[in-house]
């Protein structure tokens, strides 16, 4: 499952706080396009020395005691803003001359301690030179050695979100605050002043500095801001840019995947080259976030140390690295003679040049692009019985050579992308295909009905026919570096109207959906994808399964208890039938059969029948038999609270009891335990406690299953979190112990399904207990 990458923190007032609580440090930023020197301090009482102050002067704590830095962060769709990150205490431990703390919390829980690492969470080099690492191995302080100054879970006035932070290790003390100021960049003056002042600290003085610069904004010209190039990774690419005499130097850095990064520092000289060596060793082929900002460094003198004010004014944009060996098209279907269009970045191109598709192909011809050395049009054939799938392609000119894993794919289903393309195609039939969206647009992205996050991959779209109550299941996986998802919707091309979706693996995992449809139509399933900058791929090959099942029993309701005389309601036009006609097994007995609009029974269920699955067979004059249409089940299958209600509460033995849920819908989307969906069918029983009794439930499926209990079924925020678990997958067991009941009263326990089961039924074992005091 893919939950993406930190993007703007949430900056909204924390809910819970009261009045203005006291921060213990306090960076105070305001930007000015000029900014006057502080007046001077004539207080004798203050801490901070001067000329006319009788305090003593405060203790020096290190050669540097902070470092800060303020960030015009230039980001797409308008969502510019101004970061202020940074940190005052003993740096006596650290590495300053390459520590870069712009420390910005990606979010408001306490326990999580994320960092927006493209934010500047990077060393600094030299001047001159550069440095290639991971970011997730660099960073100045670990968050686990964070602790919450009020030891609460955050300390929050207006914009600001302050932390005390400790590491133990390098003997560091001190104090982090960040301040958005602004979000939309409108508080960032190029050219301008900013004012610095503390206050506030236990272990820091109270100081204030005179006014230091901001850089002049960064002017990117090649690439242009926001901008994507395609480029070999193979191949050199020079950045340039317009600089200014205003004494700052430029940082220039490669994000993939928000941690392998590349950070280079250098002159405002107006441009510098990107080597292969780093692009085609270091990142390889795909996207790559390049972050080009020119720097303004300046060391105000404080009492107790020195404090680095750092100010970088930034341009983004993306480089697409390109594979060493690139074909468009990259597929073709079997039967079809083709021009492919090839560009070898490593090696050169002449009339001696082979190239090889495999197994089931002619290459007919490869003519040399006479302007291009690494570049050709080759005529392939593509035989009737080519296996379908991706291939390698080989290349050779005989000195060298490239063999590119699964370059190329032989496809049984044609792209598809958009509503038209899909209509001529048709409706698909059951069975496994194998397509891509390469050279597809993206045209579903964000605003699917059940999956939270953006979808920035190309897109694939195709009919299928569904009955009601008939389920289906829908499969996708693309191969690495691909990373599939899946929706099913209602209305073509619209995102909102998915009715079941799936986007839960990584790069090369199976994506599946398991739906029965209510009603009889047209649904369209869209192929998508989702990648980060630098991980996946933003189009792919890949393989779809349709599988449709058993249709819904036409019993009303298809589950039974052992020990009870339920009334059964049989769907369908019916003859003369009597009780004698009617069969649903050893351990169910017919006691009655009513032929009208409706086949109505009334049954009597033993208490030791067998749970399970049963087969109805009703003779009206000629014998029909529906498999699978009544399940005897342990626990009732009420999937609401007011049928809970109306069965009665259940009583906990202690030992396991085995179920089947049939006929249940999905009423319970999110609740407030989980901060995930829950998608599934799910079966409610009622439960009598009384305050101080300890509950204890352990549950078993080859689902995958949440298990809770609802305090209030009229309000699902009422998920009880110590009575609740959702830590497995499919097959895997959920359980919570010794649950305190507070007050006595009725509650309501909750077997969910986190995604829809294939097929009408789904079993289940539970297990609860309940202590005395």
């Amino acid at each position: 499952m893919h939950t993406p990458p930190s993007g703007e923190a949430s900056h909204t007032p924390v809910p819970g706080t009261t009045g203005r609580p006291r921060l213990p440090w306090l960076l105070l930023a305001v930007l000015l396009a000029g900014c006057p020197t502080a007046s001077v301090d004539d207080d004798d009482s203050a801490v901070a020395v001067d000329d006319d102050d009788s305090t003593e002067p405060p203790t020096p704590l290190a050669d540097v005691l902070g470092v800060v830095n303020l960030t015009n962060v230039r980001q797409p769709q308008g969502t510019d803003y101004v970061d202020l990150g940074g940190a005052f205490g003993d740096y006596a431990g650290l590495d300053t001359e390459l520590l870069s703390p712009t420390a910005y919390m990606g979010t408001w829980d306490a326990d999580a301690g994320l960092w927006r690492l493209d934010l500047g969470s990077w060393p600094l080099p030299a001047l001159g030179s550069d440095v290639v690492l991971d970011l997730f191995d660099y960073v100045p302080w670990q968050p686990e050695d964070q602790a919450w100054w009020d030891a609460g879970d955050r300390i929050a006035a207006g914009p600001y979100l302050a932390v005390r932070y400790q590491n133990e290790e390098a003997g560091t003390l001190g104090y982090i605050v960040d301040d958005p100021l602004n979000p939309g960049g409108d508080a960032w003056v190029a050219g301008g002043s900013v004012a610095v002042a503390t206050s506030g600290g236990a272990e820091i003085v109270d100081w204030s500095a005179p006014p230091a610069n901001l850089p002049g904004d960064m002017e990117l010209v090649v690439p242009l801001p926001g901008a994507t190039v395609e480029t070999p990774a193979a191949q050199e690419f020079t950045v340039e840019w317009n600089p200014v005499d205003d004494g700052a130097t430029v940082m220039v850095v490669l994000l993939q995947g928000l941690n392998v990064s590349y950070v280079a520092h250098v002159a405002d000289s107006g441009s510098h080259t990107l080597p292969s060596t780093v692009l085609h060793d270091d990142f390889g082929a795909g996207p790559v976030q390049l972050i080009v900002s020119r720097l303004v460094e300046t060391v105000l003198d404080h009492p107790q140390g020195d404090v680095i004010f750092r100010a970088r004014s930034e341009e983004r944009a993306e480089l697409m690295l390109l594979d060493d060996l690139v074909l468009s098209p990259a597929y073709g279907s079997a039967g079809q003679t083709i021009d492919v269009d090839v560009r070898w970045f490593t090696g050169s191109i002449d009339g001696s040049t082979t190239v090889e598709f495999g197994e089931g192909t002619t290459v007919n011809s490869v003519t040399p692009d006479g302007a291009d050395p690494q570049r050709a049009t080759v005529n392939v054939t593509l035989d009737g019985g080519a296996e379908v799938g991706p291939r390698s392609v080989f290349v050779s000119n005989g000195g060298e050579f490239i063999d590119a894993i699964d370059a190329f794919t032989i496809l049984d289903l044609d792209p598809s992308d958009d509503c038209a393309a899909a209509g001529a195609l048709g409706p698909l039939a059951d069975g496994t295909y194998t397509s891509t969206t390469d050279g597809l647009a993206n045209s579903l992205s964000s605003g699917y009905a059940c999956i939270d996050w953006s979808l920035n991959g190309s897109d694939a779209i195709y009919e299928v026919s569904l009955e009601a109550g008939v389920p289906v299941r829908i499969a996708a996986t693309m191969p690495e570096p691909g990373d599939a998802a899946l929706a099913l919707l209602s209305t073509c091309g619209d995102a909102a109207t998915a009715v079941a979706c799936s986007d839960d693996g990584f790069e090369g995992d199976t994506e599946e959906i398991l739906f029965t449809p209510e009603t009889t139509g047209t649904y369209y399933v869209a192929v998508d994808g989702y990648f980060l900058s630098g991980f996946g791929s933003a189009s792919s090959p890949f393989e779809l399964t349709i599988e449709t099942g058993e249709a819904a029993s036409p019993v009303d309701p298809p589950w039974v208890v052992p020990g009870t005389s339920p009334t059964l309601s049989v769907a369908g036009s019916w003859g003369a039938v009597t009780a004698g006609d009617v069969d649903l097994g050893a351990g169910i007995t017919v006691d009655s059969a009513s032929a009208g609009a409706a086949l109505t029974l009334g049954v009597t269920v033993d208490g030791g029948a067998t749970v399970g699955p049963r087969t109805l067979s009703v003779d009206d004059g000629g014998i029909q038999t529906f498999s699978n249409a009544v399940y005897v089940s342990a626990l009732p299958a009420n999937d609401t609270c007011a049928a809970a209600d109306a069965w009665g509460a259940q009583t906990s033995s202690g030992a396991p009891v085995t179920a089947w849920a049939a006929g249940t819908t999905n009423a319970y989307d999110e609740v407030g335990c989980f901060s995930w969906g829950s998608p599934g069918a799910e079966v409610v029983h009622a439960l009598d406690l009384i305050a101080g009794q300890s509950l204890h439930a352990f549950l078993e499926s080859p689902e995958d299953t949440q298990l809770y209990v609802l305090s209030d079924c009229s309000d699902l925020s009422s998920c009880v979190g110590d009575a609740s678990s959702d830590d497995g997958f499919a097959g895997d067991s959920e359980e919570f112990a010794a649950w305190e009941v507070p007050t006595t009263g009725r509650y309501y326990l909750v077997v969910d399904l986190f995604e829809a089961p294939f097929g009408p039924a789904w079993e289940y074992t539970l297990t609860l207990s309940v202590t005395n005091p």
